[in-house]
């Protein structure tokens, strides 16, 4: 499996201060986008960018995705992964699973 994490940081690549207010510009638009269909689907929690991609790694490691794999998806360390995201999932079920598994 090809591992691919986003890049739209590295684009271009200028200043600390410049890909800072790019990132924050992505995820002002993330945000309002969230909100449009939040309304659309009549939905009376608010998304964020931050909630949408805790879901998204919570979500991968349900699925069995190995954290460290999730963490280089993510953008993050498996320490942040571990420490974060790992008590919020089925982390027995994905124990057996993962021992289950054979070495390549």
């Amino acid at each position: 499996m090809e591992i691919m994490s986003c890049q739209f940081l590295t684009i271009n690549k200028k200043t600390e201060d410049q890909e800072r207010g790019r990132a924050k510009r992505f995820r002002e638009k993330v945000n309002k986008t969230l909100k449009k269909v939040g309304k659309l689907i009549d939905c009376e929690k608010e998304f964020t960018w931050y909630a949408a991609r805790g879901t998204f790694i919570t979500k991968m490691i349900d699925d069995y995705v190995h954290p460290i794999a999730v963490a280089k998806i993510a953008g993050n360390s498996p320490k942040t992964i571990y420490k974060y995201y790992w008590e919020q999932t089925d982390n027995e079920g994905i124990m057996r699973k993962m021992n289950q598994l054979k070495p390549a």
